[in-house]
């Protein structure tokens, strides 16, 4: 008899290789074939812990949501400065990013909808709210400039990021995921910073 602990080890094993399947080639090219030969499980296993490929999609995605949050989250605890934040950030993203050409959201808008309506819409909410504070936080700190308004600018590059996973402007072929939100990144920061901001950024991209 399988115990309700054993249980809890196969579904955590079951979701931690599909996040880094997923991750590594993309959620279209990975079937449940895939998942469940590298978590060393048979087919049957895993569709008793998860009946469709959706339904682990889901659980993948919203466990690598919450880890991102959860990353950002220390680095703002740790940094010294709102523009350390934004580039550890940046790279975080980029590590993120840097095995796919093709981006995450807009895989899941092909083969999963609703799953990406749901990673879209809590997204949205914590970046436009994470960075109009780390703006302000910036302003005082003399680093931004006083000018900038922060909410319009918060949801300015947030639709960027957003609209920057439609292949029909950034072909995936030509613009890889990662470098797109690389040169976004960079052109925000240099919108935003002062002189003394823009010190500091060269300081910690160069470190």
């Amino acid at each position: 008899m399988v115990t309700a602990r054993r249980k809890a080890q196969l579904r955590e094993r079951i979701v931690q290789t599909a996040e880094e399947l997923f991750l590594k080639y993309g959620v279209i090219a990975v079937g449940m074939d895939d998942v469940a030969r590298q978590a060393g499980v048979s087919k049957a296993t895993l569709y008793k812990f998860f009946p469709s490929k959706k339904d682990l999609v889901q659980e993948a995605v919203e466990r690598r949501f919450y880890r991102i949050i959860s990353a950002i989250e220390e680095i703002k605890k740790e940094s010294s400065s709102p523009v350390e934040e934004l580039a550890r950030i940046q790279k975080l993203i980029f590590d993120h990013l840097k095995h796919q050409k093709e981006s995450p959201i807009y895989q899941l808008r092909r083969t999963y909808p609703d799953v990406a309506q749901w990673l879209l819409c809590h997204m949205q909410e914590y970046a436009i709210n994470y960075l109009q504070d780390n703006i302000r936080r910036g302003q005082c700190a003399g680093v931004y400039r006083p000018e900038i308004d922060s909410e319009f600018t918060s949801r300015l590059f947030y639709a960027s990021l957003v609209g920057s996973t439609e292949p029909s402007i950034f072909p995936a072929e030509k613009y890889p995921s990662a470098q797109v939100s690389q040169k976004l990144f960079e052109l925000f920061m240099y919108a935003l910073l002062t002189d003394k901001g823009k010190g500091i950024w060269k300081e910690v991209c160069n470190s």
